[in-house]
């Protein structure tokens, strides 16, 4: 019974060949650097309401590059 209830499921489902890890790679690159922007965004709020006053903390899990202001630089390799 089982078999034949995944089989009609099954043929109800277009065929979807999935996103290619290229794409997948690119897609996640675009999101991270989305979402540091709309943390740095956060940041700039939260220091806007500490200065005029508003009891207003951080969330523990912030990205510390946004809190910081910061940018991390992967270092060249040195020549041997």
């Amino acid at each position: 019974m089982p078999d034949a209830v995944t089989t009609a499921l099954a043929r109800g489902l277009p065929a979807v060949s999935g996103v290619s890890e290229t794409d997948r790679a690119e897609r996640m690159r675009e999101i991270r650097a989305e979402l540091l922007q709309t943390e740095r965004r956060e940041e700039a709020l939260v220091m806007i309401a500490q200065q005029h006053g508003v009891d207003c903390s951080r969330r523990p899990m912030a990205d510390p590059c946004a809190v910081l202001g910061v940018r991390v630089v992967k270092a060249a390799k040195a020549a041997a």
